[in-house]
């Protein structure tokens, strides 16, 4: 019995030992550790990319240190400056690059970016800019310039001045004086017959003529040896030129006042501009709004006038004005010269008339008594 009992004693201790162990609890689950993440670095700042170098070229027929070769300088460096070096400026003197009726082919052409030309020596192209050569009273250079850029602004000027190129700036000379070489010249009689030197256009060789002198057109370096050999026996021209040619050795007498003028122009190649950034037109667009640099260029000028005069002067050469009489007489001979340049462009279209009026009371406004000879406008 006692057999039997312990069986089924020792069966009820066993499997409760095996259920006491299969009630244990199981182990919590382990996770998985995840590994510690890198702290992320900032992205490098992106460098903008330096903007290309832009070299252009700056062009004119006048020296170094010449004729509005200030004004074109003043305008390269502001532009270099304005530009913090982008774009470089070099520049070309002297007729380098052609003759003088050549440099607004030069610039039309792209031979050069920015071109100081002489448009009233530009044959046939521009007509209404040798409003600045006909018979006005123009005592200085920086008279001269403000009276050619208000017409300029005025938008009076000719087409090409406002289209093919783009105009930078203007200026102009101071009026011409006549200089001979073998005598001193006060009355008409004086000079008649003499052969004289002009730079070129037909309001300065008709003025000549009216003179009753015999026009010679020469210019640049060949005037020196056409006055040395009796060419020519004077000119009319500007103070300006004289140093740089040397013809304070050649003339000998001088008559004033200054009439007529010389007016100039810089321009830039229509593809150079267009092919600039955006931005460098921006720059350009506003500094040829600026008066700035014509007035660099007149002022130089004026400085380069007294330059001239002392150098003629101090080769002995001699200073007179036309007797009174004398311009009267010039006054009623020069007359027809107004009236067929007036006639003629008015013909083609142009308000001429309007021009010269316009001039003739920008010329009052800074100063100028009579302010032409031979001309009075209808008010």
């Amino acid at each position: 019995m006692k057999k039997l009992f312990l069986v089924p004693l020792i069966v009820v201790l066993v499997v409760g030992l095996v259920l006491g162990g299969c009630a244990k609890s199981s182990p919590a689950p382990t996770l998985a550790s995840t590994p510690a993440t890198a702290p992320t670095s900032a992205p490098a700042p992106t460098t903008a990319p330096t903007p290309a170098k832009i070299k252009l070229i700056f062009a004119t027929y006048s020296a170094e240190k010449g004729f509005v070769s200030a004004g074109l300088r003043a305008f390269g460096a502001a532009l270099e400056q304005k530009t913090n070096g982008q774009v470089t400026v070099e520049y070309s003197y002297s007729q380098a690059l052609g003759t003088i009726p050549e440099y607004y082919d030069v610039l039309v052409r792209g031979i050069a970016d920015v071109v100081h030309y002489s448009p009233y020596q530009t044959t046939g192209l521009f007509p209404l800019s040798e409003v600045g050569t006909l018979p006005f009273v123009v005592p200085t250079a920086e008279i001269a310039s403000k009276a050619f850029n208000q017409v300029y602004r005025a938008g009076l000027l000719d087409k090409k001045f406002y289209e093919g190129t783009k105009t930078l700036f203007v200026c102009g000379d101071q009026g011409s004086n006549l200089r001979t070489v073998n005598k001193p010249v006060t009355t008409l009689a004086d000079i008649k017959g003499v052969k004289i030197m002009i730079p070129g256009g037909m309001i300065t060789s008709s003025r000549v003529s009216a003179m009753g002198a015999v026009p010679v057109v020469v210019t640049g370096p060949d005037v020196y040896p056409a006055l040395q050999k009796g060419t020519v026996e004077g000119q009319l021209t500007g103070w300006c030129p004289m140093p740089q040619f040397k013809w304070c050795e050649v003339n000998h007498y001088a008559t004033e006042p200054l009439i007529g003028g010389s007016p100039w122009a810089i321009g830039m190649n229509l593809d150079s501009y267009n092919k600039l950034p955006k931005n460098i037109q921006k720059i350009i667009d506003e500094m040829a709004q600026s008066d700035e640099y014509m007035l660099a260029a007149a002022q130089d000028l004026d400085r380069l006038n007294q330059v001239a005069r002392d150098c003629f002067i101090s080769k002995g050469g001699k200073i007179t004005q036309w007797e009174p009489s004398a311009l009267e007489e010039l006054g009623a001979k020069t007359a027809p010269v107004w009236q067929k340049w007036i006639t003629d462009n008015e013909a083609k279209g142009l308000q001429a008339t309007k021009l010269v009026d316009a001039y003739y009371s920008a010329l009052e406004q800074l100063g100028v008594k009579n302010p032409a000879i031979g001309y009075t406008p209808k008010r």
